[in-house]
């Protein structure tokens, strides 16, 4: 049966050189994922990276495939369906690990046409899009150490904008975290190819049958450490990532929970059977998969801007312990302030904000009392005179009236005067001598009270 073209994916970039190479780099990486494993990956059938051409853009064409995004459905399919889909996808993903290279990068062919590792391309977290920016080293890496750097500094020469400093900053403080991430016996390989977003949403099945019947979104693969590979899904950890970002629902939590432990059965599972040329135990596989949150969220928050306050929370909460959470959040702002950070990030190009601290929200309720006070001495100019207003006590008549108004509360004061003076009939010593405190007085007090709010005293 004849495949139909799926409709093109547009492109959108102003750098036309670097964007000819992202789309070769996804035509080589998805003809070796279809070659060498049994990953369903459409294929490309046409794509073109110059505007001169009949729809005036660029695209790219794949065949079409059938089936539902499993983000779409995963909440109404039986669990023995979905229970056949998690093992496919923990087979597909330990499949990855037959495609070993000496370095990591995008995949590309040279002059000759042999295949081989050249510059990485992320994607663009940054408003304007990091492919956009003035050549830097973008690798290949033979370190994760390397890896993990290279991408932070490739995220902080994003172009300029408001967010500059805070990526320069915040980037900084996570790039200090990498030597608690890196697990030091795979520093210099293997290397893997890694999707770059292999969730529900890049996932397609076919609800009838509980199979998976594609694999999509493979624009920004790229060979990674063999930890990024063997890392639990982010749709598999919501309910560990929901404390710290509050955006997912209860179910996806519970779904998340529920299916975590089939997933590490599965890789496991497909790790004993099938031989990649990677050989792991399964007590150290079921380690690597544990400490796996930390090293997956620190290296989003490395290279996506947008993940970057969200990565320092949880990350920082994971080595130094959830109460540093909110020593974190009193920090935030002392992080970009602090005088290390502000003389490096100026010698690196980043200019600091002028007043950090006015962005906090204890400064601004400050800044707000102050420039009220400051208001009300400024003088007035009125006819051409200038005079000082009249100086504003507190406004207690309008609420008095507005207390008058409320009976619960003229009832309490009445309960409270009657408790007062019958306290003084049956006592009238007893209290005066022990709380040397007379009656009189504190009845006084009250009758004041009652005075000041209705005006008379009560029985008056």
């Amino acid at each position: 049966m004849a495949r139909i073209p799926r409709p093109g994916r547009i492109f959108a970039n102003p750098n036309p050189e670097m964007l000819e190479r992202q789309m070769k780099s996804l035509v080589v990486t998805t003809s070796v994922v279809r070659q060498r494993t049994s990953i369903p990956v459409p294929a490309v059938r046409g794509w073109s990276a110059s505007d001169e051409n009949e729809a005036g853009s660029a695209y790219m064409f794949f065949d079409y495939v059938s089936g539902r995004s499993l983000g779409d459905c995963f909440h109404t399919l039986p669990p023995e369906k979905i229970v056949n889909i998690i093992y496919e996808w923990a087979l597909y993903t330990w499949e990855l690990t037959r495609l070993q290279f000496p370095a990591m990068g995008c995949l590309g062919l040279s002059n000759e046409g042999d295949l081989g590792v050249g510059k990485y391309m992320s994607c663009g977290s940054v408003e304007e899009g990091r492919d956009t920016i003035r050549p830097i080293y973008r690798g290949p890496w033979t370190s994760v150490t390397d890896y993990l750097f290279g991408i932070s500094y490739l995220k902080k020469c994003a172009p300029q904008d408001e967010a500059s400093y805070n990526r320069f900053s915040f980037g900084t403080y996570l790039e200090s975290l990498i030597p608690f991430a890196v697990k030091q016996e795979w520093n210099k390989g293997p290397f893997v190819l890694c999707h770059d977003d292999l969730n529900v949403q890049n996932i397609l099945v076919d609800p009838s049958t509980g199979h998976i019947t594609a694999i999509l979104d493979w624009d920004y693969a790229a060979v990674k450490p063999l930890q990024s590979l063997l890392a639990y899904p982010e749709s598999l950890r919501w309910d560990i990532l929901d404390p710290y970002y509050r955006r997912f629902s209860d179910y996806q939590q519970q779904w998340s929970q529920c299916y975590r432990p089939l997933y590490r059965e599965a890789l496991m599972f497909a790790a004993d059977r099938s031989n990649t040329g990677i050989h792991i135990e399964s007590s150290k596989l079921a380690e690597i998969l544990e400490d796996s949150t930390f090293y997956s969220e620190l290296e989003r928050g490395l290279s996506e801007s947008w993940r970057e306050s969200e990565a320092m929370m949880f990350c920082n909460g994971y080595v130094y312990g959830d109460l540093s959470r909110d020593v974190l959040k009193c920090a935030a702002r002392g992080i970009t302030a602090g005088t290390w950070m502000t003389t490096h990030g100026t010698r690196a190009g980043f200019k600091p904000p002028k007043k950090t601290q006015s962005n906090c929200k204890r400064s601004g309720v400050v800044a707000k009392v102050k420039a009220s006070i400051k208001k009300k001495k400024t003088s007035v100019q009125e006819g051409g005179v200038s005079t000082k207003p009249t100086k504003k006590s507190c406004n207690w008549t309008s609420f008095r009236e507005k207390l008058r108004q409320r009976k619960k509360t003229r009832q309490v004061v009445e309960a409270l005067c009657d408790k007062s003076e019958d306290n003084q009939k049956l006592n009238p010593g007893t209290e005066e001598s022990e709380n040397k405190r007379p009656v009189r007085k504190r009845r006084g007090w009250w009758g004041f009270l009652f005075r000041r709010f209705y005006g008379r005293r009560k029985g008056q």
